[in-house]
């Protein structure tokens, strides 16, 4: 497993599409992964690295206050191909 951080979340501009770019915490090379999602992800992204409340939370906004109120963590996300 490779630990990452966010680096940057923006808009492509060839495509008009946002983009979560995820960058290597250790090692020589700090390689990244760009990630192309969705305007709702995006915006959720943004308010939650913001920390500006929502009105309306979106479903994974609503996961995640699932896992605060029940006091959980989640440790790691393995992502197991990139297409």
């Amino acid at each position: 497993m490779v630990e990452v951080n966010i680096e940057l979340l923006t808009i492509d501009p060839s495509m008009s599409v946002p983009v979560i770019v995820l960058k290597e915490i250790e090692g020589e090379s700090k390689r990244i992964l760009p990630i192309w999602i969705g305007e709702s992800e995006a915006w959720s992204i943004d308010h939650c690295l913001e920390n500006t409340p929502v009105k309306r939370p979106i479903t994974h906004d609503l996961f995640k206050n699932v896992i605060d109120t029940i006091s959980a963590k989640v440790n790691s996300v393995c992502i197991t191909a990139v297409e």
